[in-house]
């Protein structure tokens, strides 16, 4: 039995085509081999090009290979329209545009004129959201922003990513009940921290480093790229179940 609602997606970081840690080490296992394992075990797969991300030198074909064997959600840190309809082309379901890479908020509207797959990604160090010089914005902002144009959300703390050490709630708390959907990525390391994740309204889990450990995580298998079209009903936010303060400190 499922432990909770929330989708499990395995994430695969890579490095000039190798297997790597979120820290963009090299892990001992190759890349097509836990690519191989999580397809078998898993719907799809988060791909993370840390090529792209850092240097704006996607590997297209990497996404190519990946998408062959898996329904593939990729993040590459796109920059422009353009960018996420190559990934789209190369095979990606879904694709990520970072805040923190992307050229300005209008990246988001053009490149939903191309395809409606995809996502913001919002990432924090130190429980603060890394900022992009040229498009100064709050995450409240770019909430409201994700809010208003449908379309999911990811969530990515830096600070815990690859330490499975469990998630920061004061980091999770800023997507809790996003209407279009949201996902998480960090510290993720126990089926408690999805029912976590599930009661702040989450709906996803990206989980790199206790999967690739050989952690069990049941979850529901994911259901396909999240879009932008929606309903007044879905955009209704509740309150946030774990009664949980940013300012409060971590439960």
């Amino acid at each position: 039995m499922p432990t909770s609602r929330l989708e499990v997606l395995p994430v695969v970081h890579a490095r000039k085509g190798n297997l790597v840690g979120p820290d963009a080490q090299p892990l001992q296992e190759d890349l097509r081999t836990v690519t191989r394992r999580f397809s078998r075990e898993y719907d799809a797969i988060y791909l993370v090009d840390l090529d792209g991300i850092r240097s704006n030198t996607p590997k297209v074909d990497l996404v190519q290979q990946v998408s062959h064997r898996v329904h593939t959600w990729a993040d590459a840190g796109s920059r422009s329209a353009e960018d996420v309809m190559d990934l789209v082309i190369a095979g990606a379901e879904q694709v990520t545009i970072r805040y923190e890479t992307a050229s300005g908020p209008s990246v988001l509207e053009e490149a939903l004129r191309l395809t409606e797959n995809i996502a913001l990604g919002l990432e924090f160090k130190n429980q603060e959201l890394v900022q992009n010089d040229r498009w100064p914005a709050t995450p409240p902002e770019l909430l409201s922003l994700a809010d208003d144009l449908r379309i999911p959300v990811v969530i990515v703390d830096l600070s815990r990513a690859g330490a499975a050490q469990g998630i920061d709630r004061s980091v999770a708390w800023h997507a809790r009940h996003h209407g279009p959907g949201a996902y998480f990525a960090g510290g993720i390391a126990e089926k408690r921290d999805l029912s976590k994740l599930n009661d702040m309204g989450y709906r996803g889990a990206l989980v790199s480093t206790a999967l690739i450990q050989g952690t069990t995580l049941e979850g529901q298998e994911w259901a396909g790229p999240q879009t932008h079209q929606g309903t007044d009903d879905e955009t209704q936010r509740g309150t946030d179940p774990t009664d949980f303060s940013p300012t409060g400190g971590i439960l």
